[in-house]
């Protein structure tokens, strides 16, 4: 009986060992879990923070790009309102100190206010095809269905530094046209025995004219009847710049006629129906 009895209670405390030791092994499985799913769910966190790159997107660097100004035909309002008042307000007696009017100024020697508002036109055209637009300023010497024309250019503006800029001066003496290509031509006379005829090209986003050929003549050796011709890239007629061709005063002279055939006619808006540019 007594043996009985022991048994029964040996089994009894095993049985409630059992019951504790599972509740005690089941505690930390769960707090193991909980553990467990707290620490994966920290690097998705981190991980979703580390995929923002500080670089900016292809969307953000075009905002951050230098904005680069159109230049548009409107940059020349104050060059042309200066022109226009120089030519209302001309005085015979006054000296017009602006850039691009010797040859304007000219005509208003021989011709009314009136006239030289009607025979003296502008264009903008870009003649180096470098994006700037140039100003034109010119003869008006053909209409045609109610247009105007002209080749002989009184002034040529190019813009850079902010500002307009005169990179010629044509008068009676010192003509200049423009050639298809963009190419200035310059036929002029200094006296009876010097003349000049050169081309030049204005540079892409250049503010000044540069010679690809000049071709002149000079005396040589101080003998006014002894004349030659000589040729220079420099744009210089400073006989000790060039070099002296075996070309005759006829062969110049056909040279020049040749040149002059090229210059081309362009499409002007007289200044008697000047109004500023949009």
């Amino acid at each position: 009986m007594k043996h009985g009895n022991y048994f029964r209670l040996s089994a009894a405390i095993t049985a409630l060992l059992m019951i504790f030791t599972t509740c005690s092994a089941d505690q930390p499985a769960e707090e193991a879990k909980t553990e467990s799913t707290q620490m994966t769910s920290i690097p998705q966190v981190i991980t979703e923070t580390t995929t923002v790159s500080s670089a900016p997107s292809e969307t953000q660097e075009s905002v951050y790009e230098e904005k680069i100004p159109e230049i548009g035909p409107s940059v020349y309002n104050s060059t042309l309102q200066a022109i226009y008042d120089a030519i209302t307000a001309y005085d015979e007696n006054l000296f017009v100190d602006f850039e691009g009017m010797v040859g304007v100024s000219e005509s208003l020697h021989y011709e009314t206010i009136e006239s030289v508002l009607d025979n003296t036109g502008y264009a903008i055209k870009d003649i180096n095809g470098d994006g700037v637009p140039e100003l034109v300023i010119a003869s008006v010497n053909e209409r045609v269905d109610g247009k105007c024309f002209g080749s002989a250019l009184y002034s040529l503006f190019t813009y850079a530094d902010d500002k307009a800029v005169c990179l010629l001066e044509g008068y009676a003496r010192n003509r200049y046209d423009l050639f298809e290509d963009g190419t200035v031509y310059n036929n002029g006379s200094g006296g009876a025995i010097y003349y000049v005829s050169s081309t030049y090209r204005l540079p892409s986003g250049g503010n000044s004219l540069e010679c690809t050929e000049c071709y002149f003549t000079n005396e040589r050796n101080g003998d006014y009847e002894d004349i030659g011709v000589y040729r220079s890239t420099s744009g210089s007629c400073e006989v000790s710049e060039a070099e002296e061709t075996d070309m005759t005063l006829d062969d110049f002279f056909l040279l020049t006629e040749e040149l002059g055939t090229q210059a081309v006619s362009v499409e002007l808006t007289p200044f008697s129906q000047y109004t500023a540019i949009d």
